[in-house]
């Protein structure tokens, strides 16, 4: 009873996890005691103003981020930011890079998702914790705005299965003309599936994809698009 417990458990983190996943680019850079972190590609409301913070904690180094504006516009984008670590004690740290949302800036809940972590090494002059930040963000690169009377996109995806031909079909409808990825993920949250349809037209939508290598079992998958949305489906595969 109590390794299935474990087991359950242990699922219901990697689906959480798995559907939580952000579509944020981060890689950095390092000169000496100044770093540079860069996001490319975060997906927020066009009046988002983003903040950040550092806090280093023993050979823990935190940098966040964080939307600080209290008015929301009708459409979403796609954003960089460039955040600069200055004045980095010497030593070996772990970085840690997280996005945090507020209540009081009107998200639901306060939360911190961590987005990336990595090992650096830091030689500089400055032995005395006196680190500073600052952030970038640059201008929308791509909006989507949604009017009042414009419905919500059905998000629904219908499986079929056809063993013998050792294919999936995935029927769903998209709002605009897209590209898509589908993804299938294991229990563990591993990826073992990834496919590419270009050029798919607005409205219902009929793929079908070729899982001959895939094991008799229960996978998540995901479809997005090449403009954010996502569609979350649950494949029952049985050779």
């Amino acid at each position: 009873m109590k390794v299935a417990s474990k087991i359950l458990l242990l699922f219901l983190v990697c689906f959480t996890s798995l559907f939580s996943q952000t579509r944020e680019k981060i890689h950095i850079e390092q000169k000496g005691s100044r770093i540079l972190i860069f996001v490319n590609d975060l997906y927020t409301n066009c009046a988002s103003k983003y903040s950040s913070d550092i806090d280093i904690q023993d050979n823990n180094i935190y940098v966040s981020f964080f939307d600080i504006s209290n008015q929301k516009a009708r459409c979403n984008c796609y954003i960089d930011l460039t955040i600069q670590l200055n004045q980095i004690p010497s030593g070996e740290y772990k970085l840690f890079v997280q996005k945090r949302e507020f209540k009081k800036f009107g998200y639901a809940r306060d939360t911190t998702t961590n987005l990336f972590t990595q090992n650096i090494k830091v030689r500089s002059n400055n032995t005395r914790i006196m680190a500073s930040n600052s952030i970038e963000q640059s201008d929308c690169k791509k909006s989507q705005e949604r009017t009042k009377n414009e419905p919500e996109t059905n998000k629904e995806v219908i499986v079929n299965t056809n063993s013998s031909a050792s294919t999936i079909t995935l029927l769903f409808d998209l709002p605009d003309d897209a590209d898509i990825n589908v993804q299938l993920f294991n229990m563990l949250g591993k990826q073992i599936f990834s496919a590419y349809k270009n050029g798919l037209s607005r409205g219902t939508n009929s793929v079908t994809f070729s899982v001959k290598d895939l094991n008799t079992g229960i996978y998540i998958g995901r479809i997005t698009t090449n403009s954010g949305q996502t569609y979350n489906f649950r494949l029952n595969w049985s050779k």
